[in-house]
């Protein structure tokens, strides 16, 4: 049997429209090999989902990609149209394969923060259009009841929440849409 050179490969995802359609971000070895990073990155079915709630343009957003782990959610945004985008990643080897696809694509948009998500928030400068916050399953509970989290939304913007399970509420937003795909629970909030 022969390899399709467009197959899809465990170790890398595909960013599906806007500007940067098609491109490919690799997770990078550590990714592959390690089960200290445990990357999960969205499906693209909910990431499309995702991005036909909040439409397809993006123009001139700011974005905050929280546990960015492959990036593909805040990479997305910049691919629509977001003019800046901040990528949270905790993890050393996860934020430098980050880097290294951002610097391949010339994703002039997108920069990397390498961190705790929780402190980022903590100390975050100023609030974003639009927040994409993907923790590990095992902390999404914890993290969606964070006081801080609603300051780094801006008032009428958005909060999309993914997590293993549902999730009906966050202080200081309206949920607004929610879908399931897989595992996967999506939740679209807009800021109070």
């Amino acid at each position: 049997m022969v390899k399709s050179k467009t197959a899809p490969r465990f170790n890398q995802v595909r960013l599906q429209a806007g500007k940067y359609r098609g491109s490919i971000l690799y997770l990078g070895e550590a990714a592959e090999h390690s089960q200290a990073v445990a990357l999960r990155p969205t499906p693209a079915r909910l990431r499309e989902t995702v991005f036909n709630w909040l439409g397809q343009n993006l123009d001139g957003l700011t974005c905050l990609d929280l546990f960015a782990g492959s990036g593909i959610m805040g990479c997305e945004s910049a691919s629509r149209g977001a003019s800046a985008v901040t990528l949270v990643e905790a993890n050393s080897t996860v934020a430098q394969q980050l880097r290294k696809n951002l610097a391949r694509l010339q994703l002039h948009e997108c920069t990397v923060w390498q961190g705790r998500a929780e402190d980022f928030v903590m100390h975050c400068p100023s609030a974003y259009d639009l927040v994409l916050c993907d923790p590990p399953y095992a902390l999404a509970s914890q993290f969606s009841g964070n006081s801080k989290l609603r300051q780094v939304v801006k008032s009428n913007g958005w909060l999309y929440f993914e997590a293993g399970h549902e999730i009906n509420a966050i202080t200081g937003f309206t949920r607004v849409k929610y879908t399931q795909v897989g595992q996967a629970h999506g939740h679209l909030f807009l800021a109070d």
